[in-house]
């Protein structure tokens, strides 16, 4: 069972639980924007996408039209 316990502990704020969580008392509001407030800032790791360029899929299969 500990680790279902430590399982459910790293899932505490995961997004997909955090409702869940707060209905059922296992965190507060409180808590989670704490948590949220806590986090650190990781926006100069990231790497920007343009989801609007054409793929190579797309510009390959447009020759067949």
């Amino acid at each position: 069972m500990k680790s279902l316990d430590r399982a459910l502990e790293n899932l505490k704020y995961d997004s997909r639980m955090v409702d869940w969580n707060i209905q059922n008392g296992l965190i507060t509001k409180v808590e989670l924007e704490k948590h949220l407030n806590d986090l650190k800032d990781l926006s100069h790791q990231t790497q920007k996408l343009n989801l609007k360029e054409e793929s190579d899929y797309q510009s390959d299969n447009s020759d067949d039209n």
